[in-house]
């Protein structure tokens, strides 16, 4: 990959952590993130010690009270993507800066 291309991922439905760490020298910028059909979502930053959560999604039934999450989070080799969900499928987009 290179500077400018796009990174996305839809993840799997599982009450758990989930994990993105690019390469070593890499850096990407987060720009959205967003759940489905699901009680709790939350993304944040990991450095294999110190989780921390940046924001939550609840999900809400109402259809166009379904938030999408825009925000701009770069993450490293060193501070990278965590993502917990609950029961839905949680996913992220961004693009690759350097």
């Amino acid at each position: 990959m290179v500077a400018g291309d796009v990174v996305s991922d839809v993840l799997p439905a599982t009450a758990a952590f989930a994990y993105f760490v690019p390469a070593a020298n890499v850096e990407i910028m987060i720009m959205s993130f967003a759940g489905n059909n699901t009680s709790s979502n939350q993304i944040g930053l990991a450095d294999g010690v110190n989780p921390d959560s940046i924001a939550s999604y609840s999900y809400n039934t109402t259809v166009g009270d379904r938030n999408t999450y825009n925000l701009k989070l770069c993450i490293t080799n060193t501070n990278y993507l965590i993502i917990f969900s609950n029961t839905g499928n949680p996913s992220y987009s961004g693009i690759q800066i350097k």
